[in-house]
């Protein structure tokens, strides 16, 4: 907005410096052309005033369109996927899908920060916490999705990230203990393994085909699954391994700049995998842990990719 108020002013003082220098400095002392020159001034400065105007009306209908509809869809898509749970006995994998694939009909520009908002719904049956900590998350995570516009986009798992930071930020606020709320699980590393391996790849091939809708099919394939481990499991595993595909599927909504190929993002599937499968009994509380984990997974597999990258240049450099 300053950059924007700075070019504006320079566009506007440019003519006007000329016109003032063309009538003091002008040999010839035309009464015509110095009054044009006058009418044109008095115009300009008119029209200063129109397109501050302008300017200001765009920036707010873009702030409003931007900023606070972005900040709404967070917590609308909490408030949804938390009283889809609490009417209908859906557990929170269900709701928080189910939640998703309504944002993306129904606010499909919103439809990713809708999607990290049901994320925040996530949330440890250990935890103790009332539901003024889960609308203080949703705001939190709001302000947090704004402040990192552009930052690290098309990276996958950004929206467990977000959202386990509003979470965090909460914690650390009211002393709320996001850390020691662990569920004992027999569940076997190899299932994990599978299944967040299967759901990050796919979610990439998807993503890479249909950009728009990855919202959509990420909350389906989270729906379906969901239901599937709930008729198959009936203890604590169905809700971990939902938890696990959900937000390995965020590790596939990743933008091939970002992730170039296939087989880095193998790369990827493999190291979200191996860490879930240690980490996925270990519920620190906070809705978005594991997408926040997926997050970790896919900046550093390409921080990884980058670095070796860069080496084998310099040593071909050498060489030659």
């Amino acid at each position: 907005m300053i950059l924007r108020f700075i070019g504006y002013l320079l566009l506007t003082i440019i003519p006007i410096v000329l016109m003032i220098v063309e009538i003091v400095l002008s040999k010839q002392s035309n009464i015509f052309i110095n009054i044009s020159a006058i009418i044109m001034i008095i115009g300009i400065l008119i029209n200063m005033i129109d397109e501050i105007n302008h300017i200001l009306y765009n920036y707010f209908r873009s702030f409003f369109k931007g900023y606070i509809m972005t900040f709404f869809s967070v917590i609308f898509g909490t408030l949804i996927a938390y009283f889809i749970e609490k009417t209908t006995g859906m557990g929170i994998v269900t709701s928080a899908a189910l939640s998703a694939i309504i944002g993306s009909f129904i606010f499909p520009t919103y439809s990713v920060a809708f999607y990290s908002g049901s994320f925040i719904s996530l949330i440890s049956p250990t935890l103790q916490y009332d539901f003024y900590h889960l609308l203080l998350a949703s705001i939190l995570t709001s302000a947090v999705f704004i402040l990192t516009y552009g930052v690290y986009d098309g990276y996958g798992g950004k929206l467990g990230a977000k959202a386990f930071a509003g979470w965090f930020i909460l914690s650390v606020i009211f002393k709320i203990d996001i850390y020691n709320n662990k569920v004992q699980t027999n569940i076997s590393p190899l299932l994990i393994f599978i299944i967040a391996f299967l759901s990050s790849y796919i979610i990439y091939k998807i993503h890479g085909r249909y950009d728009n809708r990855t919202v959509l099919y990420s909350g389906i394939m989270s729906f379906i699954g969901s239901i599937i481990f709930s008729i198959i499991f009936k203890d604590n595993t169905s809700i971990i391994l939902s938890k696990v595909l959900m937000a390995a599927s965020f590790a596939g909504m990743s933008k091939t700049e970002r992730v170039y190929n296939n087989y880095y993002q193998l790369f990827i599937s493999f190291f979200v995998a191996l860490l879930f499968s240690f980490t996925a009994s270990n519920y620190v509380g906070a809705g978005g842990k594991l997408g926040a984990l997926a997050f970790g997974c896919v900046i550093g597999t390409m921080g990884i990719i980058k670095a070796v990258a860069k080496i084998q240049y310099i040593l071909k450099n050498k060489e030659s």
